[in-house]
């Protein structure tokens, strides 16, 4: 980076960004003059078609990659962009400032305060060296100030890259991406044929190495996860008597405390392992940020089909326009397995009778109904797995999408 920048800057009327990568490249955008929405971003990238799923790894399927979605939308966009983590503190402190003040939107990535999932991407939007202050533009609608100290030391923290298998670590810190300049993109139509193309490919791959692990992708992720829901539970669980399921509580809630509270990478990553093999709650720990994770990356495909068939004409736009009606139907077999699907955790499911629910009744309802839950539940996965399979057998028909 080179060029000499003022002692202050500021960006005004900054719109709202929510929550999440492709929302801060959407507000970048839009700080670009560039209105693209989150649905066309997570359509052209690839994003709204990835699902990846572990039995071991119940929790970390959410943040498999197979290509990094900010990177791929770019390119696809036509946008320069830079790309980093782990440099040096000051010096990636100067570049994110000085890119900022020639024209460049600077997104870092913050360990959330959110309890998961882990990482959220906030704007910075204006600094000031006298003051040694930088302004960042966050998810609950407005520009928060930090000192540099309060700044460097919630950046310092390992966050997620979004880094492909092959592309670079899942966690580093000092995570920055710079929307730069724009030299043009193929036609719209172009774009979303090759997103297509690249829907049809990743719900088809059965797994993916990332990491050095293991994990179901697409269809198979779908086939893997109910026969996940379809294992036998312990035959005498349901005699349990109270004080073995307070035991099973307090251990389930130990691990979840090492969770929030690890001071690395490393750490969490651990004690998410932990957590997919606590005796019974392993059956519900997946309905929480994976699941909701799930259910709303099936609405943004929803979305994305929708608006891809407005380009399209004749038979083509009825096929992609059929091929979006049954991700419809999926986002709303998903609403319900949100329900019916066992839960361990408040955090980003909406049921009340949790496994670990304070209240002893709703606890006890929980563990009676376990088994039939889990059964309904591999029920609901094998028919949004039908859902999605129809709309690609659709989008396969696609004129010139098998080019």
């Amino acid at each position: 980076m080179s060029g000499n920048k003022p002692k202050q800057f500021m960006l005004e009327n900054v719109p709202f960004k929510e929550w999440g990568y492709l929302a801060g490249l959407r507000t970048a955008l839009e700080v670009k003059g560039e209105n693209v929405s989150e649905a066309v971003l997570a359509g052209i990238s690839g994003d709204c078609f990835r699902f990846h799923f572990s039995p071991e790894l119940l929790l970390e399927g959410a943040f498999v990659y197979p290509e990094n979605p900010l990177r791929v939308a770019c390119s696809r966009l036509g946008y320069d962009y830079q790309y980093t983590y782990d440099q040096p503190a000051d010096q990636s402190l100067e570049n994110m400032k000085t890119a900022l003040a020639h024209g460049g939107v600077p997104m870092v990535s913050f360990w959330s305060t959110m309890p998961e999932p882990p990482s959220d991407w906030d704007l910075l939007v204006g600094y000031d060296d006298d003051a040694g202050t930088l302004s960042l533009r966050t998810c609950d609608d407005e520009v928060r100030s930090y000192t540099r100290e309060e700044f460097m030391e919630r950046w310092m923290e390992e966050s997620v890259t979004l880094e492909g298998p092959d592309d670079g670590p899942e966690y580093a810190s000092r995570v920055l991406f710079v929307l730069d300049g724009h030299n043009g993109h193929e036609d719209w139509r172009g774009l979303f044929l090759e997103a297509l193309r690249k829907a049809l490919k990743l719900l088809r791959i059965e797994s993916i190495q990332y990491t050095g692990r293991a994990f179901y992708s697409g269809f198979a992720a779908y086939r893997a996860l109910a026969e996940h829901l379809g294992e036998e539970l312990p035959a005498d669980y349901a005699s349990y008597p109270p004080e073995k399921i307070e035991e099973l509580v307090q251990i389930y809630r130990a691990k979840r405390q090492k969770y929030h509270d690890a001071d690395s990478e490393a750490q969490r990553q651990q004690a998410l392992e932990e957590l997919s093999k606590v005796e019974l709650f392993r059956y519900g720990e997946w309905n929480c940020f994976p699941l909701g994770l799930l259910a709303r990356s099936r609405k943004t495909a929803f979305d994305f089909l929708a608006e891809a068939a407005k380009l399209f004409k004749g038979r083509d736009n009825l096929v992609i326009s059929d091929a979006a009606a049954h991700y419809y139907v999926a986002c709303d077999l998903l609403g319900k397995l949100r329900w019916v699907h066992p839960s361990n955790t408040e955090s980003w499911s909406p049921r009340e009778d949790r496994l670990d629910s304070d209240d002893p009744k709703l606890r006890a309802k929980a563990f009676k109904n376990l088994a039939s839950e889990r059964k309904k539940s591999a029920e609901l996965v094998s028919e949004i797995l039908g859902q999605e399979q129809r709309a690609l057998e659709l989008l396969e028909s696609v004129t010139d999408v098998q080019d």
